[in-house]
């Protein structure tokens, strides 16, 4: 049975979900994507988060309009019924979390 949107996440990412404004599904996707080698299609996301289908195409387009995974359909174009092979965007992520590291340190 699928999960709605409360996926397990590993414990250390948890602080950090929030101030990325991510929620724990958007990480289990990223993570699942970290774990399938940086991309997958949807139905393997689907396998490995246990998120609901609609679920995770819907954190998956919020996930590409921020810019943290990219989208590449098949042949016939992105609809209903055609898989979408997802690419995680690595080095914006990291400029993300040095941007944020970067907010938290002290100045004097």
């Amino acid at each position: 049975m699928p999960r709605l949107s409360t996926p397990d996440i590993p414990e250390r990412l948890e602080r950090v979900v929030t101030a990325l404004g991510l929620n724990r599904a958007k990480v289990a996707i990223l993570v699942a994507l970290a774990q399938e080698g940086g991309s997958a299609d949807t139905p393997r996301l689907h396998a490995v988060t246990g998120l609901a289908r609609t679920i995770l195409l819907r954190y998956l387009k919020d996930l590409e309009a921020d810019g943290y995974v990219s989208g590449v359909p098949d042949e016939g174009g992105r609809r209903p019924g055609i898989r979408v092979h997802w690419t995680t965007n690595y080095a914006h992520l990291e400029a993300e979390m040095l941007t944020l590291l970067a907010s938290w340190k002290p100045t004097v």
